[in-house]
Parts: C-alpha cells; sequence; structure tokens
C-alpha cells in the first residue's frame, strides 16, 4: 500500500467535508487531494520517479500535507526539514541525501539558495508563494493534470528524517511505507477520536511527532487548525475561537500556555485532552496544566526511529507518571548491560520492537547496526515496566550520572526544583570531578518577577532527595537550548559548565 491512499480512505469514510483551516480560510479533504495528484503530475514531468529524495523545507502550511502525498503519491521518498535549521545544517542534509528536487516557500527561500550553494547539489527548486529567480512557482506544478497513485509495499521507503544531530551528526532515519501506517492506525486505535472533532496542529509538521499526529487527525475525520508555527497567545486565541477539543504538543508548548497572561482571560472551556510527548513532561506541569485548563493530558513516548509513536496513556486507562501502555502491534521490554530482559519494576535500557521500527538510518549501516539488534530497536533510554504493563521512561542512558559510584538520575533532581514555587524550567547534567568521578550542576530558569539564590535552592534540594543526589552548583539562565522540537539539549549545558569550570 501507499500511505498517500489514505487520503483517498478518508474521502471514502467522511465524504467532501472542511478539513483543515490555515490563514483565514478553510480547504476540504478533496481540496488536498487534488492538490497533492497534481503535484505528483508536476513532480513527474521534472523527471521524478520512484525512490528519488525530495527535500521539503518549509514551515507549517496547507501545502505541506500536499506535497506529502504528492510526493508519496509518486512513489518518491520525502525528506522533510525543519526550517529553523541553519543553512549549513540544511547544506548536510542535501548532501547527504541528493534529492531531485528541494521545496521550499518565500519565507526560507534565501536559506534554501544558500544552502543549496554550500552543499554543490542541483535539486530543482519548487517555491511556494511569489516566483523566485530560478524557482519554480508552486501553483504553476500543480497545474498540469493529476496522476494516479503509485503501487507501493509496505517494505519500499517513505520518507528520511534527519535526527536534531545533538549527540553528533545528524542521521536520517529511513520509514517505509508500511511503517508509518501501521504507526498512524494503532495511534488512532487507542485514541478513540470522533469525526469532525476539532484539534490545534502547532507541532512542526517537519518533526515525525507532527507528521503522524496529522496523518492520524485524516484518518479519524478530524478538523484541524493549523498554525504556521507555535506562538502561545496565538494558540490560546485559537482554542477559543475554533472551540478546539484537543491537540498534540511538546512539555514546552504546555510551560509557555501555562504562564501566559491570557490563559487567564481567554474561554478556554471546550479543551478536554492534550497529547503530550517528544520530552520528559515533568509531573508538577501535568498537574498545573490539568488544573488550570480543566483537561486530561496523555502523555506518551516515541522516537523517530519508531515512526514515532511507542506507547500512550488513552482517555479510558492512563498512569501519573508513566507514558503509557505499548501500542498494539508494539512490543517493548526493558534490558541490562548484557541485553538481557529485566524483570517488572527494575530499571534498563528501553528496547522496541514491531511494524513501526525503522528501516535503518540512511547509507549508515554500522550506525545501524549498533542501534538494532534481531529485529529489537535500542533506544538509549532507560526505564521500567510496572506489574500492569504501564511503561516509565527514567531518564536518557548517556544523561545518567554517576557520583562516587552512586548512579543519580537527573529527572530526579529536575522534579524536586520544579516543586519549587520559583522555578520555571530545570535541566540537570553531569560534569566531570577528579574526587568522585562526577558531579552534578542544575540549570534553572526561574518564573517571571521571580527570584531564588542558588544556597537557597541547593537546600531545598536537600530537604526533599538524598544529599548525593543534590546540585553542586546551580546556574541561572533566561533560557534552556532547547532543540526544534522543544527538548532541552543538554549537550550545550555541558558545554556551558565544562567551559565555566576551565575559566
Amino acid at each position: 500500500m501507499n500511505i498517500a491512499e489514505l487520503q483517498e480512505q478518508s474521502l471514502k469514510n467522511f465524504g467532501e467535508y472542511e478539513s483543515t483551516w490555515f490563514d483565514n480560510k478553510w480547504y476540504t479533504n478533496l481540496e488536498t487531494y487534488t492538490m497533492a495528484k497534481r503535484l505528483s503530475k508536476g513532480l513527474e514531468s521534472l523527471g521524478v520517479t520512484k525512490g528519488d529524495r525530495i527535500v521539503m523545507l518549509m514551515p507549517n502550511c496547507i501545502e505541506v500535507s500536499v506535497v506529502f502525498n504528492g510526493i508519496w503519491g509518486l512513489g518518491a521518498v520525502a525528506v522533510p526539514v525543519l526550517f529553523l535549521l541553519g543553512p549549513k545544517e540544511i547544506a548536510y542534509i542535501l548532501s547527504a541525501s541528493s534529492p531531485k528536487v528541494l521545496i521550499t516557500t518565500t519565507e526560507v527561500y534565501e536559506k534554501a539558495k544558500e544552502a543549496i550553494e554550500l552543499s554543490r547539489s542541483l535539486p530543482y527548486m519548487i517555491c511556494v508563494g511569489k516566483s523566485e529567480d530560478n524557482c519554480i512557482k508552486f501553483a504553476e506544478i500543480t497545474g498540469n493534470g493529476e496522476r494516479p497513485i503509485e503501487e507501493c509495499n509496505e517494505s519500499e521507503l517513505a520518507a528520511i528524517l534527519f535526527t536534531s544531530g545533538t549527540t553528533g551528526a545528524p542521521k536520517g532515519v529511513m520509514l517505509s511505507h508500511g511503517n508509518i501506517y501501521s504507526n498512524a492506525l494503532a495511534s488512532l486505535s487507542v485514541l478513540n477520536r470522533k469525526p469532525g472533532t476539532v484539534a490545534l496542529a502547532c507541532l512542526p509538521m517537519a518533526h515525525s511527532y507532527g507528521m503522524i499526529s496529522t496523518i492520524v487527525g485524516n484518518l479519524a475525520g478530524m478538523k484541524g487548525v493549523l498554525m504556521k508555527w507555535f506562538d502561545p497567545a496565538l494558540a490560546l486565541e485559537l482554542i477559543e475561537r475554533f472551540r478546539v477539543e484537543e491537540t498534540a504538543m511538546v512539555p514546552t508548548m504546555l510551560v509557555y500556555l501555562l504562564n501566559h497572561p491570557d490563559s487567564d482571560v481567554r474561554d478556554l472551556s471546550s479543551l478536554q485532552r492534550v497529547t503530550c510527548a517528544a520530552a520528559p513532561l515533568p509531573k508538577e506541569v501535568q498537574k498545573a496544566f490539568e488544573e488550570k485548563f480543566k483537561c486530561k493530558v496523555l502523555q506518551g513516548y516515541g522516537l523517530s526511529e519508531a515512526s514515532p509513536a511507542v506507547a500512550l496513556n488513552t482517555p479510558e486507562e492512563s498512569r501519573e507518571g508513566s507514558v503509557g501502555k505499548p501500542l498494539p502491534g508494539v512490543q517493548v521490554k526493558i534490558v541490562n548491560e548484557a541485553g538481557q530482559e529485566q524483570p517488572r519494576g527494575q530499571l534498563g535500557e528501553i528496547v522496541v520492537k514491531g511494524p513501526n521500527v525503522m528501516l535503518g538510518y540512511y547509507n549508515m549501516p554500522e550506525q545501524t547496526a549498533e542501534i538494532i539488534k534481531d529485529g529489537w530497536l535500542y533506544t538509549g533510554d532507560l526505564g521500567y515496566i510496572d506489574e500492569d504493563g504501564f511503561l516509565y521512561v527514567v531518564e536518557r542512558k548517556k544523561d545518567l550520572i554517576i557520583r562516587g559510584g552512586f548512579n543519580i538520575l537527573p529527572g530526579d533532581i529536575e522534579q524536586t526544583l520544579m516543586r519549587h514555587p520559583a522555578v520555571l524550567e530545570a535541566a540537570v547534567v553531569g560534569y566531570p570531578d577528579k574526587v568522585l568521578g562526577e558531579e552534578v550542576a542544575a540549570f534553572v530558569v526561574t518564573k517571571p518577577n521571580m527570584s531564588v539564590s542558588e544556597e537557597e535552592l541547593i537546600m531545598y534540594c536537600q530537604q526533599h532527595i538524598a544529599k548525593f543526589k543534590c546540585p553542586k552548583k546551580i546556574v541561572f539562565k533566561e533560557s534552556l537550548p532547547k532543540n526544534l522540537i522543544g527538548k532541552v539539549a543538554k549537550k550545550y549545558l555541558r558545554e556551558e559548565i565544562a567551559l565555566m569550570l576551565s575559566q
């Protein structure tokens, strides 16, 4: 099957309806379906054939879903790129993927052009918006008739998603039609979404989380209110205006909404549930959000290499602190350093198996062999499974701190710091120490118009957790470095504390 066929399934199940609002206009599912088939025809006229890579460098817009389905309809491979990346980072992806076409928008055209020059690649350029030099207009390429959807089997490559590269050079995650299709169906089966439900779409569609959320919404016959990019004030306005019932977000977005002054004056009573994933969700944030907005926050877990969803709490079955049970068809187990399965309740590395596990890293067989062993995806995340089968994600394996022989989970300290009334965000990392091997440093962002001293926070930690876990240093910052999906990039915090100590 071809993922693009899901558009036909939506039309068959729900008929034509207004499915997506963007930039003050509603678009029907039939309109976007037709535009996608026209794009397939246009790409074919440029010589694009099955298996060719096409880079998408676009902020959220109605054309993004059209481009995805237009690429897939031709049997080509979508390479979505977060538009906030710099020219050098984009150039790396262009060099690695060798695309035949790059599709962009007016807002990022100059960046795309610079990246092409740096990469010395020569793809065709298609631009959404006004005409640019040496660039094919999107309206022109979609104006020459329609093309039927190409037949594909489930193992054929559909997308290459490049990781953020916070632990080295970005790696291209290869997802097949079967990977994405199975993950969308499994996610839909546990979420019990109803046709006509209004959802706020504020995640970048170029990210695996945003991509799968969009596909699931279309499969369910939902109505999406699409944001170009996340803005808390606008998000609150749109929730009120369209009586939004649910949304998918990352924890940082919840923090921004919680602390935005408009959250106290907007009517947000329509909001029923929020799916939250892509980074650890502090219990304090979840509790405060649910109390303030009178809605349910359903925490989930996934990674791009798993298409991306692995586990999810559901409206019918959820547990505090857990990321839920594995999705149907997805196996999860906990293993020790030797790869042996651990008993329930015992900490170890989370490994995943199922139809959602990627084909591998693009042109990186050695790195693929390191992460996929006997069909099991080794996630690098530490966690455990309780007696009832709920999964708990505790820490990234590489983030574990070993101080004087004792294992310290940064999440324990972060949760403690987040309970302090003056703390908005916290991130904990280890740094080298000659005596103990590693010491603990905490980076803290305080709430607006609130302050607290380093000594007060260290004392606060000592009152609530074991002293050997408490941070030795606390660094106050205006904001924490994050990757483009909102996850704290601890790599840069380690570099910062190392630089501070060397001075």
